[in-house]
């Protein structure tokens, strides 16, 4: 029986607006991979500079790979790189102003594959975090720990048939993943819904029971908040998702 967990991961700086790295709450089956997406949230500061590493312990984690989004490839990447118990990214805006961040976003994904599931403690922190309203770290960075939340949920307490999990990030510019566990093989209706429900985007997927996860990309829908539908024709999951 796997557990159900939630990461949270977030830091906060101590000067300036409250400018925030966070990898958003993922509620997951844990499986052969875990899945970190990493956002920076601004609250209006304009950053032009960061560093964000995580540590992690490699008798259940194996790093496989960090995704860097479009946004975060306009910057000069200085560093990307991982060792045996930590991967990190940083970069800065060469240009010094046009492709600053004064938004909320995402900059990249972490991927470990769990080569051991029997750990008692979330064996992943937050390393070294820097920020900069140029190529510096004159936006000072709030000196805690980082500790990974956990909490486990056997899977008898989750309902024995049916669709369950997440979808994130939330809000979106576009990629959305989804991580779920579905009951049956089969093709399932992926649909993207309006609140007077408008189908605005449809797919199929074929799955076979148990743990899924794949992505869709909403970046030609307007900005707006949508339904999200999952179904098999027998069991539906609805999501509520944000456009940005």
């Amino acid at each position: 029986m796997k557990p159900l967990l939630i990461f949270l991961l977030a830091i906060t700086t101590v000067a300036h607006s409250q400018v925030v790295f966070n990898v958003p709450e993922i509620e997951v089956p844990v499986s052969n991979y875990i899945n970190l997406p990493v956002e920076i949230e601004t609250a209006g500061e304009t950053v032009g500079s960061l560093e964000f590493a995580l540590n992690f312990d490699p008798q259940y984690l194996e790093f496989e790979s960090i995704n860097v989004t479009a946004k975060a490839q306009e910057w000069l990447t200085y560093t990307q790189d991982w060792e045996g118990e930590k991967v990190r990214w940083g970069g800065y805006d060469a240009s010094f102003g046009n492709f600053t961040i004064s938004n909320t976003t995402e900059l990249f994904t972490v991927r470990f594959k769990v080569i051991d599931q029997n750990w008692t403690e979330i064996p992943i922190t937050i390393g070294r975090k820097t920020a900069g309203t140029e190529l510096g770290w004159d936006i000072d960075v709030d000196n805690t720990d980082g500790y990974v939340n956990k909490r486990v949920l056997p899977f008898d307490t989750q309902p024995t048939d049916g669709i369950y999990g997440i979808v994130y990030p939330v809000p979106t510019i576009g990629p959305l993943t989804f991580d779920l566990t579905v009951p049956d093989n089969g093709v399932y209706l992926i649909k993207i819904i309006t609140y007077t429900g408008k189908i605005m985007k449809e797919t199929t997927k074929k799955f076979f029971s148990g743990y899924v996860s794949f992505q869709i990309d909403l970046s030609n829908l307007p900005a707006s908040i949508y339904l999200l539908q999952v179904t098999n024709g027998q069991f539906v999951k609805t999501f509520k998702i944000i456009k940005k």
